[in-house]
């Protein structure tokens, strides 16, 4: 499930972001393009996650679906649930 709030609370205060970076490797995959069928062959993605400054590049391999969104929603919840247990703390 996709966390809205944790997304939106990275993008707003500019703590984390996360985005796509292709890579060489590709796979094909049928599309609707203009209303017919036909077989798109789209760039694999790394994950980069920026914080501050510092940018780290993942190590794993997404095609651009559902699993890549999956994933930057975790990526967002991770980094949202240590802000809101910081704050919890102090």
């Amino acid at each position: 499930m996709i966390n809205q709030k944790a997304i939106s609370w990275g993008i707003s205060t500019g703590e984390v972001i996360v985005y796509p970076k292709c890579v060489k490797e590709t796979y094909t995959v049928n599309k609707q393009v203009n209303g017919k069928r036909r077989k798109v062959t789209l760039p694999k993605v790394k994950l980069v996650v920026q914080i501050g400054n510092k940018r780290v590049q993942g190590k794993y391999e997404y095609e651009q679906s559902d699993q890549m969104s999956q994933a930057i929603s975790d990526i967002y919840t991770y980094y949202y649930d240590r802000y809101k247990q910081s704050k919890t703390d102090k």
